[in-house]
């Protein structure tokens, strides 16, 4: 049975990887993902995977298993990488399905910050 937290995170997820509702990006900071992507449209991604994973205490909204399926094969190289950052940083297990046997667990994005459950991407220098 889907709580009514579920079917609203579950909602946001899918409106997200349709491309999501026009949002205002917040002011992240993310030059390390500018600089070695050089990707215009990165810091917006950002702020969508943000926005598809409600603020708070979400860990009661994916007590059921739920699948982000993309194009992409390798997951660090889509959205699912946000996305599991920002689920990782709030205390959500996520597991990236390789294979029919293969599964391994994720860990937040090296460069990755973490503030008040907010994912950005600062410089290191």
């Amino acid at each position: 049975m889907q709580t009514a937290e579920f079917a609203r995170a579950l909602e946001e997820l899918i409106d997200w990887a349709r491309g999501g509702p026009e949002r205002a990006a917040p002011q992240l900071d993310n030059d390390v993902m500018r600089v070695e992507r050089a990707t215009p449209q990165l810091h917006e991604d950002v702020a969508r995977a943000e926005g598809a994973v409600p603020p708070g205490n979400v860990a009661p909204a994916f007590q059921a298993r739920v699948a982000i399926m993309c194009a992409e094969a390798l997951w660090w190289r889509c959205h699912r990488q946000l996305v599991a950052d920002a689920l990782v940083a709030r205390g959500i297990e996520v597991r990236h399905i390789a294979s029919a046997s293969s599964a391994p667990l994720h860990t937040l994005t090296d460069f990755a910050r973490v503030d008040a459950g907010r994912v950005s991407y600062p410089g290191l220098l």
